[in-house]
């Protein structure tokens, strides 16, 4: 028989094998291998366990014993209470969702938001596209003019001026922002972007398209109220008084 003679490490019997396995034989198969492992197996390090102290049953308040560190209810029926509650709670968090008529954001129109979109603010991707756009052109003159800029809401500030043209009282309805109707409500700068003046809401008023046309860079008391050069809103000299 070729190869050297080993003896097994578990069962003790003879056997050979070939000279280049001579280092790695110790066992005369896989199952005395195996065998002779598990009987030699290192001891489990013991765990360190945590000493269960006493909680507060998160639900009914008393102080219990639990049966293991992760438990923080001391009884079935606290918690049932205890699932009940969060049900509830979950119930109260759902309602609190707005899914009723809102005003659109970009064009004032009254919706409702389809199913999915509760927290929608515009009544099409349309609007809201067309709405970015004009808050995109504001905030991107005011840049260029290096002139003051604060987002705000241009339906509130009509809603504030009665929907009525600032410099000669005539009605703007609503219905006709966006058109081309002398009539139709627009924004307009007390002091004009182009001669420095800011975009805040403190800077703004709303006028007819009659009157803003004529108005354009112009500051007179003739177009509506003006504001004080001196304010905290970066307008530049040029107004004399206070707005009302």
């Amino acid at each position: 028989m070729s190869g050297s003679a080993k003896t097994c490490e578990h069962c003790g019997i003879t056997f050979y094998r070939r000279a280049r396995r001579d280092d790695a034989a110790r066992f005369c198969s896989k199952a005395c291998g195996g065998k002779f492992k598990t009987a030699n197996k290192a001891p489990p390090r013991p765990r360190e366990t945590k000493p269960i102290v006493d909680k507060q049953c998160i639900q009914c308040g008393d102080v219990f014993t639990p049966a293991n560190n992760g438990a923080s209810i001391c009884s079935d029926s606290c918690r049932s209470d205890r699932a009940l509650y969060n049900s509830k709670r979950s119930q109260m968090r759902k309602a609190g969702i707005n899914r009723g008529p809102r005003n659109c954001k970009g064009c004032g129109v009254e919706y409702t938001p389809e199913y999915g979109r509760a927290s929608s603010v515009y009544c099409s991707d349309e609007c809201g596209r067309k709405h970015s756009a004009k808050v995109s052109k504001h905030r991107r003159r005011a840049m260029i003019k290096g002139v003051g800029y604060e987002p705000f809401n241009v339906f509130d500030l009509f809603a504030q001026s009665g929907w009525c043209c600032a410099a000669c009282g005539v009605p703007t309805p609503e219905e006709k922002r966006g058109s081309i109707d002398p009539d139709a409500p627009e924004l307009d700068h007390i002091y004009p972007i182009s001669l420095g003046g800011p975009h805040t809401l403190a800077n703004a008023q709303l006028l007819c398209r009659l009157c803003n046309g004529e108005k354009s860079n112009e500051v007179s008391e003739r177009w509506g109220n003006l504001i004080n050069p001196a304010n905290d809103n970066g307008v530049p000299g040029g107004a004399s008084e206070v707005a009302a």
